[in-house]
């Protein structure tokens, strides 16, 4: 097994091959040395934040969605300071 991660992982004592560095990038060279070529993976989520007022509180909606606005569920949790 191999393992690339810029830090050290749990696992990193079963690999046979450890590299320290960005995956997209040994990957990218990987594959020249090979000769396959990869199309570039773009993936793009955005947030959707919706203020609503409901007599004297302000309720603060806060969605994640991908580039067709389908609902995904990135977001792991949200802090608000007031």
């Amino acid at each position: 097994m191999c393992i690339v991660n810029i830090q050290e992982t749990p696992l990193d004592q079963l690999a046979a091959l450890r590299i320290y560095y960005f995956c997209d990038d040994v990957m990218e060279l990987l594959s020249k040395k090979l000769g396959i070529d990869i199309d570039k993976l773009t993936i793009k989520h955005y947030f959707r934040i919706a203020l609503q007022r409901a007599n004297e509180q302000i309720i603060i909606t806060i969605e994640g969605k991908d580039k067709n606005k389908n609902n995904l569920s990135f977001i792991k949790g949200v802090r608000l300071k007031y």
